[in-house]
């Protein structure tokens, strides 16, 4: 149906009258004439509906009478009819079951083979979802122990690599100070201006490559921390976090030999950046709630699992 209002004229007007009259909205002529009346009675249905009450049948009146439609197909299917005569307090969840696609397979599923088919309570179906979400907890739980493990490892295995890089770098340094003063003592300028920018230089060299070693990795270790994270969800990630920081080293070349501090530890991973739930958790409730539907359908006495979605 194209947007109709005041003026518009055809079959669609038609059908258009032909449901405001079945609502009771409509007394006038079904002649494809969108009038006074026509639009009397779509603005009555708008305010019925809690829309915007403007006479015009645009996308969103349109999808109240489409839901209103499936609605009362819905009751007046034969197959549904017999279930809610079963269990008539279930008839307020059809409203619902429209609204989120679950029309009339849902609501008689297995009702023709089960002489004692009855609509399951939420709590019937609540009880079936936590049994099954339990049970796979043990499959779920490994998985996830598996990759926080290999994690860890991989983790451990790249800082100690960077702390040996580190303890390279402090050696490196010290020789390469104490060879820069005995060209400078060799060459009779140990004390000139030309040394001491050498040895600025020398500084900001090793500063300069441990500054990229460190970013680097960080990136690789920050990568792998957030990739179990979209994976699990932020439980645990902020003390993983904590675990895994890079150390950093000061480098002093003013000094007779050459000194080399411990700075303080760099963060590589931040996980409140993301709000990550874990794919891997939604996917245990998924499977949980397939299985449930599954195993209330099939129980020995065929109960239906008439229009219920489960809520978790």
């Amino acid at each position: 149906m194209n947007n109709l209002k005041s003026g518009s004229r055809g079959p669609e007007v038609q059908q258009l009258q032909e449901y405001l009259r079945g609502l009771g909205l409509y007394n006038g002529n079904i002649d494809g004439i969108f009038g006074n009346k026509t639009d009397a009675a779509v603005k009555a249905f708008q305010a019925q509906q809690n829309v915007k009450i403007d006479g015009n049948v645009g996308p969103i009146t349109r999808s109240k009478m489409k839901f209103n439609s499936q609605l009362g197909d819905l009751m007046n299917d034969p197959g549904v009819m017999s279930a809610l005569q079963a269990n008539p307090q279930y008839a307020d969840m059809l409203e619902k079951l429209v609204k989120t696609g679950d029309v009339r397979g849902n609501v008689v599923m297995n009702f023709s083979q089960s002489a004692n088919g009855q609509i399951l309570r939420d709590e019937d179906m609540q009880a079936l979802y936590d049994q099954e979400y339990e049970e796979l907890g043990g499959y779920y739980g490994a998985m996830q122990d598996m990759e926080k493990s290999a994690l860890n490892a991989q983790l451990g295995l790249q800082k100690r690599d960077f702390q040996r890089f580190l303890e390279s770098s402090a050696s490196n340094f010290k020789q390469d100070k104490d060879n820069q003063d005995t060209g400078s003592a060799q060459n009779g300028v140990l004390f000139s201006t030309g040394r001491e920018e050498k040895l600025r230089n020398l500084e900001g060299t090793y500063r300069s490559n441990e500054s990229a070693a460190r970013d680097n990795l960080s990136t690789n270790m920050g990568n792998s921390m957030r990739d179990y994270q979209y994976n699990w969800g932020g439980d645990g990630m902020r003390s993983m976090s904590r675990q895994n920081r890079l150390g950093s080293q000061s480098y002093d070349a003013f000094t007779p030999r050459g000194v080399v501090n411990q700075g303080g530890m760099n963060s590589v991973y931040n996980p409140s950046q993301h709000n990550f739930a874990g794919v891997k958790k939604d996917e245990r409730r998924k499977f949980a709630n397939v299985y449930a539907q599954n195993r209330a359908a099939n129980r020995g006495n065929k109960q239906g699992v008439y229009g219920h979605q489960t809520q978790f």
